[in-house]
């Protein structure tokens, strides 16, 4: 998201209602090895959606608020935004490459929200 904050404006643009755009926040750079990021405790990504036109925003603290308001989530019409702020995996260390894709990433998060919460993120063809 820091790299390309222009794609808020234009989910709040075209406001799909079928948007979900989840921001995991472990204040790392994981793609560069888990690099601090710079903003570290200073950026307020909800309030950035916000001032983007995103009115459907939250930030969310603990894995027990994530299972209260996913059901939420999941129902309302989008485009929603919400911040998943969890602790960082490692104390900044380099993390080896990945074994797999962007795109493989995509799926499984999304399979993994289908099976842990019983909701379709993916359509009938599977994307």
């Amino acid at each position: 998201l820091c790299m390309n904050l222009g794609c808020l404006l234009t989910e709040a643009s075209q406001a799909p209602k079928n948007l979900k755009h989840f921001v995991v926040d472990n204040q790392t750079y994981q793609t560069v090895g888990a690099l601090p990021m710079v903003n570290q405790g200073r950026t307020d990504y909800a309030a950035i959606a916000r001032g983007a036109g995103i009115v459907r925003t939250r930030t969310i603290e603990s894995l027990d608020e994530l299972e209260r308001e996913m059901p939420k989530i999941a129902s309302e019409d989008g485009p929603s935004f919400t911040v998943l702020r969890i602790e960082a995996e490692t104390e900044f260390l380099r993390t080896p490459p990945m074994t797999y894709e962007g795109p493989e990433m995509k799926y499984r998060f999304g399979r993994a929200l289908e099976k842990r919460f019983g909701i379709a993120v993916f359509g009938p063809q599977g994307y």
